[in-house]
């Protein structure tokens, strides 16, 4: 979907949650992540073209997590590059001390 066309979407599905999306490394945005910004607090940790990796917590931290939403590109080649990044982001997350969804 192009970038012009997502705030309008985001808003007629939610106007009161909070979104990140992946269009500063995708023209067509391919991952966008919503979240209840009353209950979650939401840090991005990376982001590609292919996955966005975030820190997440509930808004008293009682509940905190580190989750990573993927898209999985068709081409191979192009797949491989990913799971290269995700290790690499797997890396900086074991640095954290929290679990990885």
């Amino acid at each position: 979907m192009k970038s012009v066309n997502c705030e309008r979407i985001a808003r007629a599905l939610n106007s009161e949650w909070s979104l990140v999306k992946n269009y500063d490394w995708s023209t067509r945005g391919r991952i966008w992540v919503f979240w209840d910004p009353r209950v979650w607090k939401v840090n991005v940790l990376s982001k590609s073209d292919q996955f966005i990796s975030c820190y997440v917590s509930t808004v008293n931290n009682e509940v905190y997590f580190n989750a990573t939403f993927v898209y999985g590109d068709n081409d191979p080649s192009l797949r491989r590059v990913v799971w290269r990044e995700l290790r690499s982001c797997a890396a900086m997350i074991k640095t954290m001390l929290h679990g990885w969804s």
